[in-house]
């Protein structure tokens, strides 16, 4: 062999080394976007998923503080009724209290008026 042949053989195998280098690192490039570009589309999927779970669970409180708001309503609506219905029964033991307090009342002036017609 000869000495031109050898140099020839180096610069070939150096030419193949730099090429498979730049070929590897090219791969690895695209490798990296490939990663890159899927966790963004993992983050993406993870996000809209948290999105979709807070409305989901934003939407059940809320509902759930309407029930609240409806039981305490009717809670609140009852004690009223209560109240007015001891509120009416009380104002009508006084009525029927100032009733018999007139009917004795006038029982009295009566028998008073029937007392001195009779001295």
């Amino acid at each position: 062999m000869t000495t031109t042949a050898i140099i020839i053989g180096i610069v070939c195998l150096v030419i193949g080394a730099v090429i498979g280098m730049l070929f590897s690192r090219s791969s690895l490039n695209a490798k990296a976007k490939f990663i890159v570009q899927d966790a963004k589309k993992n983050a993406e999927n993870l996000i809209e998923k948290a999105t979709v779970q807070a409305e989901s669970i934003r939407k059940e409180k809320q509902l759930q503080a309407k029930e609240k708001f409806m039981e305490l309503k009717s809670q609140h609506d009852a004690d009223i009724q209560t109240r007015e219905k001891k509120m009416q029964d009380a104002e009508k033991r006084i009525k029927d209290k100032t009733i018999t307090f007139q009917k004795i009342r006038r029982s009295c002036s009566r028998n008073w008026k029937y007392a001195e017609v009779q001295k």
